[in-house]
């Protein structure tokens, strides 16, 4: 009987690379990267390796995973531990990776050699502060009250993030001719720690604008944009005998304040006011 032939699977990982240049000893970064099979049919094993520095091939840590049948993909999470005695250098290794049905990986089957990732790291006790911008959108202010930004953001630094300073946000008239006020720099509501991507919100003082309609423009410094503000106003509704004060935010009361006036008799009228 003949040999058993060797075979290849193909399948691809993204990125390519892990590269970080500013990571402080006893911290933890993760790149979470994607297994893809170009043949779905069949479930899967992905078998990872590492090679490099000694001290990072330690320092990775990453779990082989299964892809099963009928799914094309699977996220790979790649997770560094940086011990707190980390000497203060570069350090770099390569994450060898291979999808195959299990049988064939244990037998040993494959012809190729698989998909590399290369890991590239900086270990530093430098603050580096730094953050990029996915997306941002606007809620519906209130006349006299903030309105809400909320935008996808991710530290690249290496310290918790509490405000984002290089954001410029320019309010201009509804026919963009006058420009009404200038921003720059905004507070987060929550803090955004090192290395992380996450959905945060900003407060943005329009609580001087009158209600209207305002284009905003606004600069992150890795991301433009432009959006249509509308401030709504107060809404005040009477029925002659009481006063109802209705906030309405987007069509719905949020907040009401009812306040029943007094009755005075005076010459045998009674006066409502």
């Amino acid at each position: 009987a003949g040999a058993t032939p060797a075979l290849a699977y193909a399948f691809g990982v993204a990125p390519a690379k892990v590269t970080n240049d500013h990571v402080k000893p006893g911290t933890s970064i993760t790149q979470t990267l994607t297994v893809s099979a170009d043949e779905p049919s069949t479930a899967k094993k992905v078998k990872v390796s590492v090679t490099g520095d000694p001290e990072l091939v330690q320092w990775i840590a990453i779990k082989e995973v299964e892809i099963p049948a009928g799914v094309n993909q699977v996220p790979l999470p790649l997770r560094i531990n940086i011990p707190k005695n980390a000497e203060e250098r570069d350090y770099s290794a390569n994450v060898s990776i291979v999808a195959a049905p299990k049988d064939i990986i244990e037998q040993g089957l494959l012809i190729n050699l698989g998909v590399s990732v290369d890991v590239n790291i900086s270990v530093t006790n430098d603050d580096v502060v730094g953050y990029s911008v996915k997306s941002l959108n606007f809620n519906t202010p209130i006349e006299g009250r903030d309105a809400s930004l909320a935008l996808q953001v991710k530290n690249e630094g290496n310290v918790e993030l509490n405000s984002l300073d290089d954001v410029t946000i320019e309010i201009w008239s509804s026919n963009e001719k006058n420009l009404i006020k200038t921003i720059r720099g905004i507070e987060l509501t929550n803090p955004l720690p090192a290395y992380i991507a996450a959905n945060v919100v900003a407060s943005i003082d329009t609580s001087d604008l009158p209600p209207t309609g305002y284009w905003v423009k606004i600069d992150t410094g890795n991301y433009d944009a432009t959006s249509y503000l509308k401030v709504k106003p107060y809404i005040v509704q009477t029925d002659g005998v009481s006063t109802s004060i209705k906030v309405v935010q987007e069509g719905e009361a949020v907040k009401q304040i009812r306040a029943v006036a007094p009755s005075y008799s005076g010459g045998g009228a009674s006066v409502k006011t």
